[in-house]
C-alpha cells in the first residue's frame, strides 16, 4: 500500500502538488493505520505512513474508513461519493 502511494507520488507528485495543494490523511480505523499525503509542503509530494516524521502540519482533510473500503477505493470498485453517502467514509 505504502509502496503504491510512493510510486504514484514519484511519478505524478509534482503535478498533484500544483493541482491539489493540500495535505490529506487517510485513517484506517480497523487496523489503526494513518496514511498522510503531503501535496502542499513538498515540491514533489510526500507520503507518510505510521511515521514519526509525519508532517507537523494539520491535514486539510482527514478521511476515516476501514481497510476494506480503502482498498475498494484504490481498486476503483467504490467511489468516494458513494462511500460518504453510505456512511463508509467519514471526514
Amino acid at each position: 500500500m505504502y509502496d503504491d502511494f510512493s510510486m504514484v507520488m514519484g511519478k505524478y507528485g509534482e503535478s498533484m502538488v500544483k493541482s491539489m495543494n493540500k495535505v490529506i490523511a487517510y485513517e484506517l480505523t480497523d487496523v489503526n493505520k494513518r496514511i498522510v499525503l503531503d501535496m502542499k509542503y513538498h515540491q514533489k509530494g510526500m507520503v507518510y505512513m505510521h511515521n514519526p516524521d509525519e508532517p507537523k502540519h494539520h491535514p486539510d482533510l482527514t478521511l476515516r474508513m476501514d481497510l476494506k473500503t480503502f482498498n475498494e477505493i484504490c481498486e476503483g470498485t467504490i467511489g468516494g461519493i458513494k462511500g460518504v453517502l453510505t456512511g463508509r467514509i467519514r471526514f
